[in-house]
């Protein structure tokens, strides 16, 4: 008899723990399973909310500068300031206005314009030139990709969208 006891007493020992394991080891991989949704989850949502923007390179590229090459040092000069005037309002104003990969219209906004004092030397036609010229001279120099920055920002819009999108 005592020998059965021996033997009986572990088992059930050892059933009652397995008993026990079951439960905390299908809990643990619950846990575990959610854990790895939310996981995926946060993840998923943090792709969502990084976007890129494109902004226009503070510093104009060679192609907006160049000016006419029989022009002299003083008129070079006074260009290479309104390009520069130009290209700031291009920065500030119509890379708002209008983003990467977007044409520009074919006649200037009235929005692209630069401070009066670098146009009073100027007779109000050769301002009115000045302008066309340095907008199509931004025209031809916005397609190109070496003009604009990339930017990482965090952005939740995504999240108005989709709301008024199935609403």
């Amino acid at each position: 008899m005592a020998h059965l006891w021996r033997h009986a007493i572990p088992t059930m020992f050892h059933k009652t723990e397995r008993a026990l394991q079951r439960p905390l080891q299908s809990l643990s991989v619950e846990i575990i399973s959610q854990l790895a949704l939310r996981s995926q989850l946060y993840s998923y949502l943090i792709y969502l909310s990084i976007g890129t923007a494109f902004q226009l390179n503070v510093e104009p590229p060679p192609e907006f500068l160049r000016g006419e090459s029989d022009w002299g040092p003083k008129r070079r000069a006074a260009e290479e300031q309104m390009a520069r005037a130009y290209w700031r309002c291009s920065v500030e104003v119509i890379g708002s206005r209008y983003g990467f990969g977007q044409n520009l219209p074919a006649a200037a906004p009235a929005e692209f314009r630069i401070d009066e004092r670098r146009l009073a030397a100027l007779s109000p036609k050769a301002a009115e030139d000045a302008s066309a010229r340095y907008w199509q001279k931004l025209r031809q120099v916005w397609v190109l990709p070496q003009v604009w920055e990339k930017h990482y920002q965090w952005s939740t819009s995504w999240f108005g969208k989709s709301l008024l999108g199935h609403a």
